[in-house]
């Protein structure tokens, strides 16, 4: 099977385009020093965020009304 120049062109840029990607998310990783930027970065992970951010919440409501 015979390689043409526009295939291997193809998948160069398409190798640099993913790994472009793959940068940028680390530099926002970096920037905002949070490994979870998005529910869709991890969502099993943000999920459990999301509740124990609630159960704060409610302790701290909780606390308030009884002091």
């Amino acid at each position: 099977m015979r390689v043409t120049e526009l295939t291997v062109i193809k998948n160069l840029i398409e190798n640099i385009n993913k790994t472009r990607e793959r940068l940028n998310e680390t530099q926002l990783k970096i920037a905002t020093g949070k490994n979870i930027n998005t529910v869709s970065d991890d969502p099993y992970v943000a999920n459990s965020v999301m509740n124990l951010r609630s159960m704060i919440n409610r302790n701290e409501r909780f606390q308030k009304k009884y002091k």
